[in-house]
C-alpha cells in the first residue's frame, strides 16, 4: 500500500512541486484548492487517476476544512502526512487593514492550518492506535508553510506576518500535544519564493534574482521533514534562504 499525502494549495508553485516530488516517491496524493479546474488540469499532467485524488474547497471555512479531511481518510483508509501550502497576502500597509481583510488574512494563513489540524486530529489519534495493520506507518506529520516575514517582514505584509508568527507558535504547540499519537508537525518558513504569490507584490522586481528560492527547493525541504534529515526536528520553524553567493 502506498503512503497517502494531503496537499493543500496542490495546483499551486510550492503546492504542485511537493505533489511531483511525493508522486515520483510513490505517493498517492489528496489535492485540494480553490480552483477546481486548475487542480483538473494539475491532476491530468500527473496521471494514474487511482493514485489521485481532489476536492475543491475554501479551507478558511472550517466546515469545508473538515468535509475534505475526512474524505482524504475515507479515500485510502490513511493519510501519512497534511501538508499546507495555501496562502494570502496582500500588500496592505496596516493602516490600509480593515477589519474584513484583517480576518481574511487571518483566516487564510493562520485558521486554515487550525482547522485542518483538528479536523485530522482522532483520525489520526485513531490511525496511530491502528499502526499495525499499516505497512510501513511511522506516525503522521503535518507540515506547514510560514514565511521568512514571519521574522523580517517588508512593508505592507504586517498582516500576513502576524498570520504566519502565529502559525510558527501553532506548530511547536502542535508538536508537543502530537508527541501522544505520533504526530509530528513541522514548519517551513520560506525566503522569497517564485511564486504567483509573490509577483503579486510591488517591490518582487526589486528582490535579486540569486535570492529567490523556486518552489522546487521548498519542496526539497518539506520532503526532508518526511523522510530525511530533518525528521526529528518537529516543533521547529526551519527557515530557508538562498545562501549569499
Amino acid at each position: 500500500m502506498s503512503k497517502v499525502a494531503m496537499i493543500t494549495g496542490g495546483a499551486g508553485g510550492i503546492g504542485s512541486a511537493t505533489a511531483r516530488l511525493l508522486w515520483r516517491k510513490g505517493y498517492s496524493l489528496v489535492l485540494l484548492g480553490r480552483d477546481a479546474d486548475k487542480l483538473e488540469r494539475f491532476g491530468a499532467e500527473l496521471g494514474e487517476a487511482h493514485r489521485l485524488k481532489l476536492f475543491a474547497a475554501d479551507l478558511a471555512d472550517p466546515e469545508q476544512a473538515a468535509q475534505a479531511v475526512e474524505g482524504a481518510f475515507e479515500w485510502k483508509h490513511r493519510v501519512d502526512a497534511i501538508i499546507h501550502t495555501a496562502g494570502y497576502a496582500p500588500h496592505l500597509t496596516l493602516a490600509d487593514t480593515t477589519p474584513s481583510a484583517w480576518r481574511d488574512i487571518v483566516d487564510g494563513n493562520l485558521s486554515s492550518a487550525m482547522y485542518l489540524l483538528q479536523s485530522a486530529w482522532p483520525r489520526f489519534s485513531a490511525q496511530f492506535k491502528q499502526a499495525a495493520e499499516l505497512p510501513d506507518y511511522i506516525g503522521a506529520s503535518m507540515v506547514f508553510i510560514s514565511s521568512e516575514a514571519s521574522r523580517d517582514p517588508f512593508p505592507g505584509l504586517g498582516a500576513y506576518a502576524a498570520a504566519k508568527i502565529g502559525l510558527n507558535m501553532l506548530t511547536k504547540v502542535a508538536s508537543r500535544e502530537g508527541q501522544s499519537i505520533g504526530l509530528k508537525v513541522f514548519c517551513i518558513a520560506p525566503a522569497a519564493t517564485e511564486t504567483a504569490m509573490l509577483r503579486g507584490l510591488p517591490y518582487a522586481d526589486k528582490i535579486p534574482a540569486s535570492q529567490i528560492l523556486t518552489p522546487d527547493d521548498v519542496a526539497r525541504t518539506i520532503g526532508d521533514t518526511l523522510h530525511g534529515g530533518l525528521a526529528y526536528s518537529s516543533g521547529e520553524t526551519i527557515f530557508v534562504h538562498r545562501a549569499a553567493r
